[in-house]
């Protein structure tokens, strides 16, 4: 039997316009500004001294030398850290480190929307307020379609026998649907129809899949930007208004990451 995994999916969408000339997000690059002292592998450094932070970053230590922190990588990149963040402090788990912090390189304004463990909800207002996510309305639905163009070389030989055709990967494409309930409050699908607006989209098939710390989103998503090619809605006698909309791919289609 096909395990059902769509029953609590979630489809959210925010236009590129709105993010493209932010000079806040998420921590894309940092480098270590001091080691601190007493650190061990696998500690979990939290970000918290971020000027304008709206979510904390969190690394994880993979490397140290005598207790100083000398490698180190990002499992979530928070919101609302500026390149001008430097010298961060940090909190650590599960050890007594002390010291290390961490500074901003680069930024992606583009950022994940909070997640809440404790309502199994989405807080929309991301990047210290600077945008928001939208929901789409409910009863959501989504299918995605990935194509890939394949050329064939057929080169001229004198035997039938050694008549084999050669073949190329291409370009690949994306496609897909999403439909729900219509939402009367928010316009932005009709408004980015009629703008031909890009949307970045993010596309969570359950809100149940683990992810490395509790308060982070589901681990497990389908991120990309969109053109819409149809919006229909249909008004049914007995059953709520529905939103039904196609679009193609625009750009790398992202599977659980973000694209730094």
């Amino acid at each position: 039997m096909a395990a059902i995994i769509g029953i609590d999916a979630d489809i959210l969408f925010v236009k590129n316009s709105t993010i493209s000339s932010l000079t806040k997000g998420g921590i894309a690059t940092a480098s270590i500004g001091s080691g601190g002292t007493g650190y061990s592998l696998n500690d979990v450094l939290t970000v918290t001294g971020g000027a304008s932070q709206d979510e904390a970053a969190t690394f994880l230590v993979t490397s140290e030398t005598s207790g100083v922190v000398d490698g180190i990588t990002k499992i979530y990149e928070g919101s609302g850290y500026q390149t001008t963040d430097t010298g961060m402090a940090t909190t650590v788990l599960p050890t007594g480190g002390t010291g290390c912090t961490i500074d901003c390189d680069t930024i992606n304004p583009l950022v994940r929307p909070i997640w809440s463990t404790d309502d199994t909800e989405w807080t929309l207002l991301v990047n210290d307020g600077t945008y928001s996510w939208n929901l789409f309305p409910e009863r959501n639905e989504f299918s995605i379609n990935i194509s890939v163009d394949i050329a064939e070389h057929k080169v001229f030989v004198q035997s039938p026998s050694d008549a084999w055709v050669g073949k190329a990967r291409l370009y690949m494409d994306w496609s897909g649907s999403m439909s729900g309930y219509l939402d009367t409050s928010n316009d932005t699908i009709f408004e980015g129809m009629k703008e031909g607006e890009d949307l970045w989209v993010l596309f969570i098939n359950s809100k149940t899949n683990d992810a490395p710390n509790d308060d982070e989103p589901p681990a497990q998503y389908w991120l990309g930007k969109i053109i819409l090619g149809s919006v229909d809605m249909s008004t049914p006698n007995e059953d709520y208004v529905t939103l039904d909309v196609d679009f193609s791919g625009n750009g790398e289609l992202y599977r659980s990451e973000m694209p730094y």
